[in-house]
């Protein structure tokens, strides 16, 4: 959701103009939005497509229905988890039922947070790879040793905090969901992955790995909670509360199109994991099926882009021109146009 719309709108017109220059009166923009966006900033937003940019038209959709569409469904149960938080919510027929969205705060930048404790925890130096020179092999859990850039000019304190954090953001694909809530399983049975930073420094990673994405489904586990996480729901609780509160008429309907999509989905053994809990609490008379990208594991990151993929598709399509926010439209009726014509 735009926070700050003087920042939003240097992007766009970077986007626009020099990363892949386009002439905005020639072309309609198509935007995604969260289900909780506010009509204050959507009208912003529509303001600032016609009177700054010049469009010829303009759509502002909710981002699970393009989410629905980028795997072929007008209707589903959309769990998508991102960056900020993880939210499950109904869409039917191509729009998205509001009253059913459930929300966590918990989303990809919390599990970097934790991963950044546990590194800092055990020592490990974050060094990025843009201060280091070069770097010897060195056996299993050794000290590294390497050499630091006699050159590099000095980096600003951000720049250096966002390399530090991409290291970081590396070390999560080693990161896997269990099979099974962790509490129920034998961590003596779990297997290690081994990771080597820019350093040189590699080491095995066994319980860790799996104990972080573990948050994810199960909140009450968080070390660092203080109270516990009791109220934050986990991932097979979102799909749960939101069927639980979707029409019953429609709730088998949810339950056989669970779409899957957000970066976290990408963490390996998340889909597993998110089949296996709704498999417990389904009932015989209720076919499961998750929704995800076909083309296999290798495919997997098309899941961040899912809305992107929905809006190219819903942009194509022949039914779709004439619910665009035209100029006249616009000029016509003001701001308060994207209340009537968007959903």
């Amino acid at each position: 959701m735009i926070e700050n719309f003087e920042s939003f709108e240097a992007i766009l017109e970077y986007a626009l103009k020099k990363h892949r220059p386009i002439d905005p009166t020639h072309h309609p923009l198509l935007f995604s939005e969260p289900l909780w966006n506010t009509s204050k900033k959507r009208e912003l937003l529509c303001e600032l497509v016609f009177e700054k940019f010049q469009s010829s038209a303009f759509f502002t959709i909710k981002s699970p229905v393009l989410t629905c569409f980028a795997h072929g469904k007008s209707t589903g149960l959309v769990l998508d988890s991102g960056k900020i938080h993880t939210s499950a919510v109904a869409v039917h027929e191509g729009f998205c039922l509001g009253p059913t969205l459930v929300r966590s705060p918990l989303g990809g930048e919390f599990i970097t947070t934790e991963c950044r404790k546990e590194l800092d925890k055990i020592k490990i130096d974050l060094t990025p790879q843009y201060l280091i020179k070069s770097k010897d092999v060195v056996d299993l859990d050794q000290p590294p040793k390497w050499t630091k850039k006699s050159n590099q000019p000095k980096a600003t304190p951000s720049f250096h905090e966002l390399k530090v954090r991409s290291v970081v953001e590396d070390f999560k694909q080693v990161l896997t969901v269990s099979d099974a809530p962790l509490v129920d399983v034998n961590k003596d049975n779990l297997d290690s992955k081994e990771y080597e930073f820019p350093t040189g420094y590699h080491s095995l990673f066994g319980v860790e790995r799996y104990q972080i994405p573990e948050y994810l489904f199960d909140p009450t586990q968080i070390r660092s909670a203080n109270p516990p996480q009791s109220s934050t729901l986990g991932v097979s609780n979102l799909i749960q509360n939101c069927l639980s509160i979707t029409d019953p008429d429609i709730r088998p309907q949810m339950w056989s199109n669970i779409i899957v999509s957000g970066g976290n989905s990408c963490i390996h053994g998340f889909l597993e994991r998110v089949s296996a809990d709704c498999t417990r609490r389904s009932t015989s008379s209720m076919k499961l099926k998750c929704v995800v990208t076909a083309g296999g594991p290798e495919r997997a990151t098309e899941r961040l882009f899912a809305p992107w993929t929905g809006g190219s598709i819903l942009g194509s399509l022949g039914t779709f021109q004439n619910m665009w926010i035209s100029r006249n439209d616009y000029e016509e009726t003001g701001k308060v146009v994207v209340a009537k014509k968007c959903p």
